[in-house]
């Protein structure tokens, strides 16, 4: 029914070189910014509870997004 929603692709792992190449920046980020703990760290998701602001593409939305990240 939804055949738009389907990819052709093959799904592909990363290969050894990339999986390398990634856990390398993840060390070197956890290693600059160790204090609070990756873990410890509030994640932020796109979502009304993070971000209690009714988008309609305005300056003051895009002041008022950056309030909430900052």
């Amino acid at each position: 029914m939804f055949k738009f929603l389907k990819s052709n692709k093959k799904y592909e792992p990363l290969t050894k070189e990339l999986r390398k190449y990634f856990e390398g920046n993840v060390l070197w980020l956890m290693q600059e910014f160790s204090e609070p703990k990756i873990e410890e760290r509030i994640m932020l998701t796109p979502t009304f509870a993070d971000f209690p602001i009714k988008w309609d593409k305005s300056e003051q939305n895009a002041f008022e997004v950056l309030e909430v990240v900052c």
